[in-house]
């Protein structure tokens, strides 16, 4: 029976909770660097901390503080450490899994944690040992309490997760996580777990604990992990926004938990090539948005990681028609790596160009990327013509306001957009971008020229509500102190003398 409460629950467990394969786990793999000590200057030996032995030193002369060595007992990788020159404030930290069968029902799987530190400056072969965690599983379902950092106390949970070791009272954790799975090998069998192909999620570290609670709640999840599928079920344990509400639980079949029934090619496929679970949701919910394209297909043209391209495209034509014209691309070597976003903003250009989209011709196009590019500069052009007829409505007012001429400069007016993008050109600066913004009135541009070569590029204004926003050259530079006195007279006699018979 499932324990309820704390003090069932501490049933399943011992008393002395760490035990010596307990112990010897955590001397092999809890701490990530091992040190070798030695105590005094000229001193023969030294103490290492993974083998717990004094050891023989035979080579002085490369024994540096710091230094990287290997022990001469254990072979093991150490760092060297002269004790005289201070060794405080060394503490080696680690948070452990550690599984076992339940002393009470040998039918039950536990885990206990553990934060597991030592503290080296003072004795380096102790290890503290403070619980954590407990977790009970039986076929019944599973239960996790932990303990209160503050309080002390036993707190039961809602539901099995894992307590990450950087919690509020262990602030500042930079300690290892370490997993017993041959622990757990070693308690699993002649459990309801032995058949629950675990060993496909014994990668997840830690978040194996989620799947056995899953597996205590839903038993179909064996079917994902013997078909293939153990991919989407890291995604779903993992917690992939992906993932969320992809799956039926409530059902009791691999259909009726997908949604649709999965092909045996595609489960093959999906184990042989080892699709990623992101992959495999995506294709969950491409089949349920009606697609039939099998997932071998759908993997192999770059359908999975498109996913919302394919819904905007799935608006124009069906799928089984865009994977068939995906292949004849290919067949021509015409297939480019961005064929969805390049295919899709063919399309939606087709519409404002007035194309007949019942036509095959226009849906289904040779050479997409030349299509693509004639469309481009179809729309540009429309574009533009637009905007130089709100320009060429604006001008004849713009001469009035702004045509200028004193000593050796004059101003000369934009009449269109192609005066722009010439001005950007031939002074290497942004103009051309202000093209949508002048015609629309947003703002005015008007060039200074020298008067004895009014068509040449030579300085650029911006006006804004009678101010000269900025004057700018070649490459952006800034107006000579010449530019500045034709500047002041501009304004006063352009700009702010209109300004005060408005306010007359």
């Amino acid at each position: 029976m499932l324990p309820q409460t704390a003090e069932q629950i501490l049933t399943h467990f011992r008393p002395a909770p760490v035990t010596k394969e307990l112990q010897q786990f955590v001397r092999k793999n809890a701490f990530s660097k091992e040190y070798l000590f030695i105590r005094t200057k000229g001193d023969t030996t030294g103490y290492c901390s993974f083998c717990q032995k004094d050891v023989p030193l035979k080579d002085h002369s490369s024994l540096q503080h710091n230094a990287e060595t290997t022990c001469p007992r254990c072979r093991r990788e150490v760092t060297l450490k002269h004790v005289w020159r201070g060794i405080k404030n060394i503490v080696d930290e680690a948070y452990v899994y550690h599984f076992a069968r339940s002393i009470k029902n040998k039918q039950m799987i536990t885990c206990q944690t553990f934060y597991v530190s030592r503290f080296l400056d003072s004795n380096p072969g102790a290890i503290r040992y403070s619980p954590s965690c407990y977790y009970v599983f039986a076929d019944q379902g599973a239960k996790m309490m932990y303990i209160d950092p503050y309080y002390r106390q036993y707190v039961l949970t809602q539901s099995i997760y894992t307590k990450h070791p950087s919690g509020g009272f262990y602030y500042g954790w930079q300690g290892k996580l370490a997993v017993n799975m041959a622990s757990l090998a070693r308690a699993i069998p002649h459990t309801p777990y032995q058949y629950s192909a675990w060993e496909n999620y014994t990668d997840m570290n830690e978040q194996i604990l989620r799947y056995f609670a899953l597996f205590a709640k839903h038993p179909q999840v064996e079917y994902f992990s013997k078909c293939g599928l153990s991919a989407l079920v890291k995604s779903y344990l993992g917690k992939h926004p992906a993932a969320r509400g992809v799956l039926n639980w409530n059902g009791k079949s691999l259909r009726k938990v997908l949604g649709f029934q999965p092909t045996k090619p595609e489960l093959r496929h999906a184990a042989k090539a080892n699709v990623s679970g992101g992959k495999l949701v995506h294709w969950i919910k491409l089949r349920k948005s009606g697609c039939q394209i099998l997932l071998p297909d759908l993997d192999a043209y770059g359908w999975l990681t498109e996913t919302l391209v394919l819904k905007s495209l799935n608006e124009f034509i069906p799928f089984d028609n865009l994977l068939a014209y995906q292949k004849r691309l290919e067949k021509r070597g015409e297939l480019a790596a961005y064929f969805f976003r390049d295919y899709l903003d063919y399309l939606r250009e087709c519409q404002p160009l007035g194309y007949d989209m019942s036509c095959k011709e226009i849906l289904y196009p040779n050479k997409l990327a030349e299509k693509h590019l004639q469309n481009q500069l179809r729309i540009t052009h429309r574009r533009d013509r637009q905007l130089d007829q709100k320009i060429s409505e604006r001008y004849p007012q713009l001469v009035e306001k702004y045509e200028y001429a004193a000593k050796n400069f004059c101003t000369v007016v934009p009449q269109n957009s192609g005066d722009l993008i010439a001005e950007g050109r031939d002074l290497l600066h942004c103009v051309g971008d202000y093209i949508s913004t002048y015609a629309n009135g947003f703002t005015d541009i008007v060039f200074l020229r020298k008067a004895a070569e009014p068509a040449a590029s030579y300085y650029t204004m911006e006006i804004y509500d009678g101010e000269i926003l900025q004057c700018r050259g070649f490459k952006n530079c800034s107006p000579t102190k010449e530019i500045n006195v034709f500047l002041n007279e501009f304004k006063q006699l352009r700009l702010t003398k209109k300004r005060k018979k408005r306010a007359v």
